[in-house]
């Protein structure tokens, strides 16, 4: 599965329905970009891990944290991401958080993933000797 163009696809939606007004449905597109952006490393760091295929952002943040330490504190993120996944589809307290302000945050986060994913989690010729020769 492709993670990073479905993780773009939802960066764009979240900007579109923040645009239109749409804050609650943006913050779960922007965690789902997160997720997606993760994924799109995880998955080829461990690619027979289950845990690819679920949504457990903290478990699949550490996995690739203990891989490619972050040079940023990124905790914060994987917490909130984690939280208002389910929020944001199920608003049992409902929608007053979701204000522009608030979706614009989530949208940065999105932001701050990828330049994660696209300039701190570079493979090593350490990385690719392991992954490779491990198999041979």
């Amino acid at each position: 599965m492709d993670y990073y163009n479905l993780a773009e696809n939802h960066q764009k939606t979240a900007r579109i329905l923040i645009d239109n007004g749409q804050h609650m449905d943006s913050v779960y597109h922007s965690c789902l970009a997160v997720e997606m952006y993760l994924k799109s490393k995880h998955s080829v760091l461990f690619p027979d891990s289950e845990l690819s295929k679920s949504h457990d952002v903290i478990g699949i943040s550490r996995d690739v944290l203990k891989q490619y330490p972050s040079s940023y504190d990124l905790k914060h993120i994987f917490i909130s991401v984690r939280k208002y996944m389910n929020e944001s589809r199920y608003p049992y307290n409902g929608l007053s958080a979701y204000t522009e302000d608030f979706a614009e945050d989530f949208f940065e986060y999105i932001k701050i993933i990828k330049a994660y994913i696209d300039n701190e989690c570079q493979a090593t010729l350490e990385d690719l000797h392991k992954r490779f020769s491990s198999k041979s």
